[in-house]
């Protein structure tokens, strides 16, 4: 019987990553018909990054001082996030190192690698053969879905890792387009451009997912993945206009000017109830926008100032108007289009992973 292991960033301090991990296995799941494991696989410096973030990291003393007293929110944010995996997901057993994946692997028929950045160094800390499935038993099918490099342009070091293992894989398929374009230069190799996993479940799955909080409602949606002061000041200025109240998804719970309520200690179900319930969202974080195009919100985008090329592609792929040539940050979109670009993606997605995973079992 054909098994599918997924390794990717399922367990992270960012809800983005957990939610693309958790929509993956379950389009595989259902729509594959594919026995899956997700591999309990947390890269060391990543690990050591979501500690880190616990505690408040900011140049702000206010914002400091504030993040110690909410200390306690994080942690169980944390800890609710951690459940939430278990809960949703199926694992593998843990492992702590790449050393403990490669003497044991998980004994999968088939592997898959992606989504989400896991082919970006910096957020690695340097090249880990765990996510070019360096592990995998040599008879086993090797492929990626929707990874990403995070960035426009690939280093010699990528190229010359990519010249090594991309010859193992049946398939490649990366997220964003210009990343393709390389890959195949620097590997000889085809290479596919997938949407991200979030995309691959519509808003009626999302729906079996995410929690609404009734008391909120008539709301402009902050979330932000880095600082930046104009999503402030659009929001205040959207406020003004429309006399609707600004809720922020916080890190620190450092309450800001015209910001009427904060939230930090939520699960997965509730980020994505509060993306469902917003009418407008204020944001720079990618599966900000994301969350933001399958529920139709009115989006309103600063371009995060790292890793802006899958923003690009976003961006391009669903023909939004970008938001710098607008005196408002108005990412203005056609609601049908963009509907009709995310269906198109999905059966494309659908129709690779079932090329390279047949449904029929042994």
């Amino acid at each position: 019987m054909k098994k599918v292991g997924i390794i990717t960033f399922h367990f992270v301090n960012n809800f983005g990553g957990v939610l693309q991990a958790y929509a993956l296995q379950r389009f595989l799941r259902e729509q594959c018909g594919a026995d899956s494991v997700m591999i309990n696989y947390r890269n060391p410096f990543i690990v050591l990054c979501d500690v880190i973030r616990l505690f408040p990291v900011t140049g702000n003393p206010r914002e400091a001082v504030v993040g110690i007293t909410t200390f306690r929110k994080r942690l169980s944010r944390y800890a609710r996030v951690k459940r939430w995996c278990s809960d949703r997901m199926v694992l593998s057993r843990k492992y702590y190192t790449y050393s403990a994946l490669r003497k044991n692997p998980p004994g999968c028929t088939h592997y898959i690698a992606g989504g989400d950045q896991i082919w970006n160094a910096q957020i690695t800390f340097g090249f880990d053969r765990a996510y070019y499935l360096g592990f995998a038993e040599k008879d086993s099918v090797k492929m990626s879905y929707a990874a990403s490099f995070g960035e426009d342009r690939l280093t010699a070091f990528q190229q010359k890792r990519i010249k090594r293992y991309f010859p193992e894989f049946r398939s490649v398929s990366v997220r964003e387009r210009l990343s393709g374009v390389q890959c195949e230069k620097a590997a000889g190799c085809s290479v596919t451009r997938l949407i991200d996993p979030v995309f691959l479940l519509n808003e009626d799955d999302w729906s079996r997912v995410y929690k609404v909080d009734r008391s909120e409602k008539d709301y402009i949606l902050i979330y932000m993945m880095q600082f930046d002061e104009r999503i402030y000041k659009v929001a205040e200025y959207l406020k003004k206009k429309t006399g609707k109240r600004v809720i922020e998804i916080s890190r620190y719970g450092y309450k800001r000017q015209g910001v009427d309520k904060l939230y930090i200690d939520i699960d997965p179900s509730e980020f994505v109830g509060f993306f469902k319930g917003a009418d407008y969202v204020c944001t720079n974080s990618y599966h900000g926008i994301i969350f933001s195009l399958i529920f139709e919100k009115e989006l309103y985008l600063v371009k995060c100032k790292r890793f802006r090329e899958r923003m690009n592609n976003i961006i391009e792929l669903f023909n939004i108007q970008d938001p710098e040539k607008s005196p408002v940050l108005h990412a203005a979109y056609d609601k049908a289009y963009a509907r009709g670009a995310i269906m198109k993606e999905r059966e494309a997605a659908l129709k690779y992973l079932k090329e390279n995973i047949p449904d029929s079992y042994d």
